[in-house]
């Protein structure tokens, strides 16, 4: 992580087509369509994903204000609050895991 660094990060939803969300982060960010799929993918997958990170927040934010526009979700975030969320999103699913394992079975 770089000090001053922000994320955008966009947000998984059932009403935009997967196409249409490739073309926007192809238009609105330097992605290719490759890396634009790998991240529709990931944000399909994990409900969220962080397109673009750099210190220039108002680019960031201008980003987020074409995305909201079409009714998207979108924030822009420290990318230190953003690494504590999925960090947190990690713990929490391997406590969960944790809580549905059986850890011996008793036999009489």
């Amino acid at each position: 992580m770089m000090k001053g660094q922000s994320c955008f990060v966009l947000w998984d939803d059932e009403k935009h087509s997967f196409d249409g969300v490739i073309r926007l982060l192809v238009d609105t960010t330097n992605r290719t369509r490759e890396e634009a799929i790998d991240t529709t993918v990931v944000i399909d997958e994990q409900e969220r994903g962080v397109t673009d990170m750099h210190a220039n927040v108002t680019r960031l934010l201008e980003t987020a204000r074409t995305f909201s526009q079409i009714d998207l979700g979108a924030t822009v975030r420290r990318e230190y609050d953003t690494f504590r969320e999925q960090i947190s999103v990690v713990i929490i699913e391997w406590v969960l895991g944790l809580t549905r394992s059986c850890l011996g079975t008793t036999q009489a």
